[in-house]
Parts: structure tokens; C-alpha cells; sequence
């Protein structure tokens, strides 16, 4: 008698509350993912209006949701977001930390497109600005070139 109602029982969670718990799951996800779109979409925003500081704070967010919900080698999911914030960073003058994230991005979009995506150039345009900021005229060049060939 234990048997059958153990069988019941599992049947019940296999039929019944499993497919609401994937739903309710994947209800989650797509609000997460709508969630890290409006960040990105308010910190474009902010700056456009020169609010670094805050396009970053929304980036951050953004991020910190994307790594909840997506898997780390995703790459797609993260380019964006890395290249708007290191862009963020040259405009505040952190142009080490401009650097670090530019090259977060230059790698997301590279395993997750392909080495000549045009997203790519404005990684390459951005690191190219950021060493011409620093008077490192070489290493612009090379990223200007590097631009030029996508």
C-alpha cells in the first residue's frame, strides 16, 4: 500500500507541480532578462546625459543579473554590457579600468560572434581613444588598425 501511494505521490509531482515550477522558473528568467535590457537601455541613457557614474551603476546591476541567469560562457550575454562600461570608465578618466573592461568585451564578442563583428570595432575604436587619452600613441594606432580591418 506504502508502493502505491509513493507512486501517487510521484506522479502528482511529475503531472501536476512540475511543469508550474518550470514555469514559474522560466516566468523568472524572462523578467531578469527584461530587467538587465532596461538597465542597459537606462544606462545608455544616463550616458548620453553624461552621468557616468549612474550609466554605471545601472551597468553593474545589469551585470550582476546576467551572471544570475546566464551561464558564464554565454558571451553574448555579457558584450554589451562589458563594452558600455568600459566605455563609462574612459569618460570618467579610469582608463585602466576603461581597459580592463574593453578587453572583458573585445573577448565576449569574439567567442560569441566571431573576430570581424562590427560590435568588435567599437570595442577597438574605444580601447584606441582610451590609449590616445594616455598618450600611448602606438597602442591607439594598432587598435584604430584593428577597427579599420572589421
Amino acid at each position: 500500500m506504502v508502493v502505491i501511494k509513493c507512486g501517487k505521490y510521484l506522479l502528482y509531482l511529475l503531472f501536476f507541480l512540475m511543469p508550474k515550477l518550470v514555469l514559474a522558473e522560466s516566468q523568472n528568467f524572462r523578467t531578469d532578462s527584461l530587467k538587465a535590457v532596461a538597465l542597459n537601455r537606462s544606462a545608455s541613457n544616463f550616458g548620453r546625459q553624461g552621468l557616468y557614474s549612474e550609466s554605471l551603476d545601472s551597468l553593474f546591476l545589469s551585470l550582476n543579473i546576467r551572471k544570475r541567469i546566464y551561464n558564464e560562457n554565454n558571451y553574448k550575454s555579457f558584450a554589451s554590457t562589458y563594452r558600455l562600461i568600459g566605455t563609462n570608465y574612459k569618460n570618467l578618466g579610469l582608463f585602466d579600468l576603461a581597459i580592463q573592461y574593453s578587453l572583458l568585451a573585445e573577448q565576449a564578442y569574439i567567442q560569441g560572434y566571431g573576430e570581424n563583428y562590427l560590435s568588435t570595432a567599437y570595442v577597438y575604436l574605444n580601447l584606441g581613444n582610451i590609449y590616445r587619452s594616455k598618450l600611448n600613441n602606438n597602442e591607439a594606432i594598432q587598435y584604430y588598425n584593428q577597427m579599420v580591418n572589421i
